[in-house]
């Protein structure tokens, strides 16, 4: 009689990596979503850009660019730096999309910066949820069905198949 195979470690492993990962995605759009749309009610004050480029996000292929916006505000005599240009508005790999979305805040520019009035230091330049944010809120729950599926669930049929 043979001894039953076991079913190898890596499956559990990954999978189980892999849903704690979408859970994550997950809880960071859901952040982030609530940070953008609180961000319509917050106050504004002025601001002035120090930094206005695009930055190559990673070394993908294909490429991957990010805006790269830092301002400076102040609130009730403090100074602030920030460099959030809008919530979940981060990364693409179309370059002229970012030299498009950072075109009206050229470096020396003034600009509207909104910030939570319960915590200064958190600003944004274009408050709201942006078209096109949610991805995070598909890409999030995909990961963990498919890492729970890999985790737990092929092991269990592939167990069971083999006996």
């Amino acid at each position: 009689m043979n001894a039953p195979q076991k079913v190898p470690l890596c499956l559990p492993l990954f999978g189980g990596l892999l849903a704690v990962f979408g859970v994550g995605f997950l809880l960071y759009a859901v952040m982030d979503r609530g940070r953008a749309r609180a961000s319509v009610d917050w106050p504004s004050v002025p601001g002035r850009i120090l930094v206005s480029e695009v930055e190559e996000a990673g070394h993908d292929i294909p490429r991957t660019y990010a805006p790269n916006v830092r301002y400076r505000y102040e609130v009730e005599g403090q100074t602030y730096e920030g460099d959030t240009l809008a919530f979940a508005d981060n990364i693409n790999r179309d370059e002229d999309y970012v030299l498009a979305r950072i075109a009206p805040y050229p470096v020396g520019s003034q600009a509207d910066v909104h910030y939570d009035p319960a915590h200064p230091e958190t600003s944004v330049l274009e408050p709201g949820v942006r078209q096109g944010s949610g991805i995070l809120l598909i890409v999030g729950p995909f990961f963990a069905l498919v890492g729970v599926l890999l985790g737990f669930v092929a092991p269990r049929l592939l167990a069971a198949q083999r006996r």
